[in-house]
């Protein structure tokens, strides 16, 4: 009941109280009923005084209370409008370009580098992702990533540059951010080593397989018992330089593969003649080999070929004596595995680097290591068709390495 109710009914409490001793006193012709009513109806005021003061230190309370809260979201909506303040110079002032898509693929927010680079103005808000960009790889993979929040990493070329794509889903909400990262500069720098990388090597190549001719030839003239452990130093020493060019000039060449060429290929055969091509230095650890199951795998015959002898010719390489090398093949994936000296933990993490050894003594001993390469091209050749490259090991007890098709 509010006041205005209280004071309403206290005024008709009174005016019948009066007017019921103005009756009484008539019909008694005495003053004393209305005296006496008159006490009852300030009684009655007294009463509802009490409930009216209640009342008002009630509604001064919630009054109270009430200006408190309207105080505390002021303070929360200017703290709001700071930190949105701070995003947005963080936003505006990074290199990156970055914008958010809503669920209906509309433009929910873009920061500045993002309008550099898209040659658009602020107004795009609210607008299709379509308006942004007509290019489709970037436009398909934010209509995938906002449908079923599938993210994507991928490269594009855009108003003169090449950029670093990364679409994904924010969490909890249905917010779908880009984040575009220029690298330009590092891509035409990976070019100009990779062209050097092809230019040296192949000139590196020409006089030591000139030398190595010329070694052949002393070596079939020499009359000299003494010279043999020069010309054969040579020999081995020019052997390891021309593989080592060969497997630079094969990466070179990965590195700048741009068409692919491939055709079905039976890895169980690829697989028998990357045996036979390691088959000295098996037999002369005495190292076993199983080769179990077969599939036909779409890749050009070169690189599938490059893979598994690679691998094997790791896996014969570092080895025990009497160990063994198992290739086993489903055509979701290859998995080879051996009984050698395996990988330590610190070590795994940069076994696919290029030159990198994980026993350099016992790799160059008797000039037995490889160029430090193989599993470099390795990780390119899954890299060229999208293939999945993965290691298990422990120091002494062998490795398992695992390619998974179509990953």
């Amino acid at each position: 009941m509010n006041i205005n109710a209280i004071k309403i009914r206290l005024v008709l409490y009174a005016a019948l109280i009066i007017s019921a001793g103005g009756f009484l006193s008539y019909v008694s012709g005495s003053a004393a009923p209305l005296a006496l009513l008159s006490a009852a109806a300030a009684l009655a005021y007294f009463m509802f005084a009490g409930q009216i003061a209640k009342k008002r230190e009630e509604t001064a309370k919630n009054i109270g209370a009430l200006g408190e809260t309207i105080e505390t979201l002021r303070a929360d909506f200017d703290n709001l409008r700071g930190e949105k303040d701070k995003l947005g110079y963080i936003l505006n002032n990074i290199g990156d370009g970055i914008f958010v898509a809503d669920e209906n693929k509309s433009i929910a927010l873009i920061n500045a580098a993002a309008r550099e680079i898209f040659n658009v103005t602020p107004d795009i808000i609210n607008k299709n992702i379509n308006y942004l960009s007509n290019n489709k790889t970037l436009a398909d993979a934010v209509v995938q990533c906002a449908d079923s929040a599938k993210s994507a990493i991928f490269e594009i070329f855009i108003s003169g540059g090449i950029y670093s794509v990364t679409v994904k889903r924010l969490p909890g909400a249905k917010l779908t951010m880009a984040a575009l990262s220029d690298v330009t500069e590092s891509r035409e720098n990976a070019k100009r080593r990779e062209e050097f990388f092809a230019n040296a090597s192949h000139e590196l190549k020409t006089p030591l397989t000139a030398i190595k001719g010329f070694n052949e030839l002393t070596a079939l003239n020499n009359k000299a018992e003494g010279l043999n452990k020069y010309i054969n130093g040579i020999e081995r020493e020019t052997g390891r330089m021309l593989s080592l060019i060969g497997d630079m000039l094969k990466l070179s060449e990965l590195e700048s593969a741009r068409g692919l060429n491939p055709v079905p290929v039976s890895l169980a055969r690829i697989a028998d003649e990357a045996r036979e091509a390691t088959a000295v230095a098996a037999a002369e650890k005495s190292i076993s080999f199983n080769i179990d199951g077969d599939a036909a795998i779409m890749a050009e015959p070169e690189h599938i070929y490059e893979l598994v002898k690679n691998l094997i010719e790791n896996a014969v390489r570092y080895n025990y004596q009497n160990g063994g090398v198992a290739v086993v093949i489903t055509p979701a994936r290859l998995v080879i595995t051996d009984t050698g000296i395996g990988v330590s933990p610190d070590d795994q993490s940069r076994i696919f680097e290029r030159f990198y050894r994980v026993e350099k003594s016992r790799s160059q001993k008797n000039g037995n290591g490889g160029t430090g390469l193989g599993l470099a091209i390795v990780k390119h050749i899954c890299a060229l068709y999208g293939w999945r490259l993965s290691l298990k090991s422990r120091p002494g007890a062998g490795t398992e390495i695992t390619v998974e098709f179509g990953a």
